[in-house]
C-alpha cells in the first residue's frame, strides 16, 4: 500500500505511523510533478485543498488507477469541487477538528470590533492616553444581551454558539433542517432567514460553500438587518456580496465586519475594506492554532488505519452536495 501526503506543519505523524505499518509506503509530495511521479501505484493522496487543481485532478485520472481515497486538509471542499475527483474514489475532510479553533477566531473578531481593540493599537501612533480615552469611551460597545445569528450549524456554527452564550447572547442558528439543538436559543431552517435578519445585531457565516449558499447575504439581506449590525465571516468569502458589504460599510448601514475569508483572496493592497475603519480583516487563519494539529494528526492516523484494515472512513462527503 502506498500512500502520498502534502501536510504542509511539523508534526511526527508519519513517522511513528511508519513504525507501525511496515508494509505502508508513505511519500510526502509537494509539487503537482511529485504526485505524478508518485500517483501511478498509490492507493491514498492525503491532500491540502490549497495544492489540489485541475492539473493534479486531470493527473490524478490519468495515471492513478489504484487510488481509491483523498483525505482532503480542511473542512470545506470548494478547491475540489470545479477539479472533481476520479470516478469511485472517495472522499473524506476534516470536519469535527476545527471548530473550537474557529470559533474562538470569530468570537474574538466581534469582540475586538465591539471594544475597539484594532483601534487602540493605533493610539500608539500618537501616544496620547487622554485624548484616547476620551475619543473612545462612546464607541465601546458590547455582546451582551444581543441578538446574534448564526448561518450554518455543523461543528464550527455550534461551537460559535457556545462561546457566545458565555457572553450573555441571544444566539439564533440557521441550518438546512432547522433542527440539532445544541446551545442556541433557536435553529430554524434557513429558509426563515429572513424573517429574523431584523433582529440581528450580528451575523456569523460558517457555512459551506455551495452553489445553493453563494451570495447567500447580499443587498437585500443587508438592508434587512439592524442599523449597525456587525457581520463575521470564517467560512467562504463567496457566501457574502462584497461590493454590497463595501458600500454598506462606507454608509454606516453596517456597524462593522470580521472578515477572515473574503472574495476575493488574496485581498488585494488597493481594495477599499483596507481603508475602512471599523473593518478588522485576517488573512484566512482562523483554523490555526491550539491543539488543531494534534486533532486533525489523530483524524489522520484513525482513518489510516481504517483504510487499511477496510473499515468505513470518517468523514465522507458526496461531493456534489458540495457544488458550487
Amino acid at each position: 500500500m502506498k500512500i502520498l501526503h502534502s501536510l504542509t506543519y511539523k508534526t511526527n505523524l508519519f513517522d511513528m505511523l511508519q513504525k507501525k505499518y511496515s508494509d505502508i509506503q508513505f511519500v510526502r509530495i509537494e509539487t503537482p510533478e511529485d504526485i505524478k511521479r508518485e500517483c501511478s501505484d498509490c492507493d491514498a493522496l492525503i491532500v491540502a485543498g490549497s495544492r489540489y487543481n485541475n492539473e493534479v485532478a486531470d493527473t490524478l485520472r490519468q495515471h492513478a488507477k489504484k487510488l481509491r481515497w483523498i483525505q482532503a486538509g480542511s473542512d470545506g471542499l470548494d478547491k475540489f469541487v470545479k477539479p472533481g475527483i476520479p470516478d469511485g474514489v472517495t472522499i473524506t475532510n476534516t470536519s469535527g477538528t476545527k471548530g473550537g479553533t474557529i470559533a474562538e477566531h470569530a468570537i474574538g473578531l466581534l469582540i475586538a470590533l465591539h471594544q475597539k481593540i484594532h483601534r487602540y493599537e493605533r493610539m500608539r501612533d500618537n501616544r496620547d492616553w487622554q485624548a484616547g480615552r476620551i475619543a473612545m469611551r462612546p464607541l465601546v460597545g458590547s455582546i451582551e444581551n444581543q441578538t446574534l445569528l448564526i448561518l450554518g450549524y455543523g461543528h464550527i456554527g455550534k461551537e460559535i454558539a457556545r462561546k457566545a452564550k458565555a457572553f450573555d447572547a441571544t444566539v439564533i442558528a440557521f441550518n438546512r433542517s432547522g433542527k440539532n439543538g445544541g446551545e442556541a436559543d433557536e435553529v430554524v431552517s434557513i429558509e426563515k432567514l429572513h424573517d429574523y435578519l431584523p433582529k440581528a445585531d450580528a451575523v456569523f457565516f460558517s457555512m459551506p460553500f455551495t452553489k445553493q449558499t453563494r451570495g447567500i447575504f447580499g443587498a437585500k439581506e443587508i438592508g434587512m438587518v439592524k442599523d449597525g449590525a456587525m457581520i463575521v465571516n470564517v467560512a467562504r468569502g463567496e457566501l457574502i456580496d462584497t461590493d454590497a458589504m463595501v458600500k454598506a460599510l462606507q454608509e454606516g448601514k453596517l456597524g462593522g465586519a470580521g472578515l477572515d475569508v473574503i472574495e476575493p483572496e488574496p485581498l488585494p493592497a488597493d481594495h477599499p475594506l483596507w481603508d475602512i475603519e471599523n473593518v478588522i480583516v485576517s488573512p484566512h487563519v482562523a483554523g490555526h492554532g491550539g491543539p488543531l494539529y494534534e486533532r486533525i494528526a489523530e483524524l489522520y492516523a484513525d482513518n489510516i488505519e481504517r483504510f487499511y484494515n477496510g473499515e468505513p472512513l470518517r468523514n465522507i462527503i458526496n461531493l456534489e452536495d458540495h457544488a458550487v
